[in-house]
């Protein structure tokens, strides 16, 4: 299975959330978890299986690092080996004020143009 560009995997997982916020993956305190209750964070989206990571909170990088969570626990086409990808789509995805009820808020969608911006040219690596 070919992996998917960066800039297609930032499609999906604002289109998927702007569908419907209250997917997004955040403990009883409002704070991102990779999964939780059934729902998942931008990271766990990508995971093979978020459920495994229940319990973990944290910065991707960090996880990646401490070798918690690896490339191998992605799904086979979102094994994009970029820690600071990673990193900008969770902050994407934890950052409160880019969401609302409705989906993307302004700031949510000027977020959006920026992480497109950054990887519209950007090669799989």
């Amino acid at each position: 299975m070919p992996l998917k560009s960066k800039l297609e995997i930032i499609e999906e997982i604002a289109a998927y959330y702007s569908e419907d916020p209250s997917r997004r993956g955040l403990n009883e305190d409002g704070l991102c978890q990779y999964y939780s209750k059934g729902k998942v964070c931008a990271v766990g989206y990508c995971l093979k299986n978020p459920e495994n990571f229940e319990e973990e909170e944290g910065c991707i990088p960090i996880l990646i690092q401490e070798k918690i969570i690896t490339f191998e626990d992605f799904k086979e086409d979102y094994r994009i080996e970029d820690e600071c990808f990673w990193e900008l789509l969770q902050e994407f995805h934890d950052t409160q004020s880019n969401w609302n009820s409705n989906g993307l808020t302004k700031l949510g969608h000027l977020n959006l143009e920026n992480l497109r911006e950054t990887y519209a040219e950007t090669p799989v690596t």
